[in-house]
This record gives C-alpha cells, structure tokens and sequence, in this order.
C-alpha cells in the first residue's frame, strides 16, 4: 500500500459511501453508514501511520528493546544456502511492487471502442478485456522470477556475516511497513464509518475503542471500508 499523497479528485471520494448491516458483540443488528475519508483525513492518517512506523524502526534498531526478538527472530544457527532463502523472500515484495510498476507503463490495457462499433469489433475488443489479466499476471511473474535469480546470485557471493545483516536490515523494512500499512488502514477505517447517512456519528468515540472490539468485528469493519477503496488510477482529476 502507497499511503503516499496522492493527486486525487477528491470530490469523487464522497460519490463513494455504503451502508452496512452489522451483528454487535451483544449479538443485536446494526447498520453502519461507511464511507472513505477524505484528503485532510487520509494527510492526518497518513502522518500518525508514518509516526508509528518510526517508532518501530527506533526500537529495532535498539538491540536491548525487550520485543525485538519477536519481530527479528534469531536465525544465526541456519546454514548459508537457508539464510539467502530467507533473505530473498525478504525482497519478494519490493521486486513484486516494482514489476507492477514497470508492467502497468509496458502493458497497456484494451483501450475503449470508438462510439458506434460493430459486432465482431465488440467480441475482438472483449477477448483481449478478458485476456489482459492473465497476461499482466504472466509478466510480472516472469520479471519477478529473473529479478529474484539475479538477486540469490548476489547473495551467494556475500558471506555469512553479512547475510544476517541483510536479513535484519530486510526485516525491519518489512515490519515497519507492515505496521504503517495497518496503522494507515485501521485509522482511515475508524475515520470512515459512521452511525448515520449523513456521516456526522462515528460509530466509535476514539481510535482505542475501535481497536479494542473483538478482532472479528474489526475484520468485517476493514473488509467493508477496503471494498468502497478505489485504484490512484480511478480517482486521479
């Protein structure tokens, strides 16, 4: 997730609201109005999730922080080969994100009709609508793939030593975007659902009684705002 600022029409966020019928914890029905915040918001989100992840990074950094070991596991005693395993799965991600990049510039999807097109030209334009994805999927896979070779072959050529220092430095990386992603989402989530139509009640007083109801009802409520989210692309003015 880019919880990045975006240029964004932000008008349109506010096309974008649903209603929800949810079971409580005393099992009684109720509805939520769910909507998805907007630019001052998702700027105040934005910040507060940057904020944690810093603090998470500050932390790790510390080698006498108590819970450092629940998020860097000690694994010293693995033999090299398992180790630039462990490391490249580390990079899986990064090389994932940028392959998307490199492949929505590359790939271009089906462009739209003209405004009055014939029959076969609609059933040609639909084969390759329904072709694209699989064809995105393929590429990415395929860079991926090269990307990660060429990197285990980087790795293999470091020593042991610096093996662990690449994995710990990979794992913070990893654990601080996990922790800004989750922060980012639960927020903005807390921030968009609402007891009435014309968004003015939350249904939570404060951030800490959201996160504080039971981990099921909380899935649902971040199930339920991620379907109203929309791709950069869809809002961009």
């Amino acid at each position: 997730m880019n919880v990045e600022k975006n240029d964004v029409n932000v008008s349109k966020l506010f096309e974008f609201s649903r209603k929800f019928t949810l079971t409580g914890i005393d099992e009684t029905e109720f509805i939520t109005h769910v909507r998805l915040i907007g630019d001052e918001d998702l700027n105040r989100v934005r910040v507060h999730a940057i904020r944690e992840s810093s603090k998470l990074r500050k932390n790790l950094y510390n080698k006498r922080w108590e819970d450092r070991e629940a998020y860097l596991p000690d694994i010293s005693s693995y033999n090299k080969e398992k180790i630039v395993n462990v490391v490249n799965s580390l990079g899986l991600q990064d090389i994932t994100d940028k392959a998307i990049k490199k492949i929505d510039i590359d790939l271009s999807r089906p462009k739209d009709l003209d405004s009055e097109p014939t029959l076969i030209q609609q059933e040609e334009h639909q084969a390759k609508v329904d072709a694209w994805p699989e064809l995105f999927n393929k590429a990415v896979t395929d860079i991926v793939t090269v990307e990660l070779e060429k990197e285990r072959k980087k790795l293999n050529k470091v020593t042991k030593k610096r093996l662990l220092e690449f994995y710990e430095e990979a794992l913070i990386e990893v654990s601080c975007n996990q922790i800004l992603n989750t922060r980012f989402t639960e927020e903005s989530t807390f921030m968009g659902i609402y007891l009435d139509e014309n968004f003015n009640v939350r249904v939570f007083e404060t951030f800490e009684e959201f996160l504080n109801v039971p981990s099921k009802l909380k899935e649902i409520l971040l199930t339920n705002y991620r379907s109203l989210e929309l791709s950069s692309q869809d809002l961009k003015a």
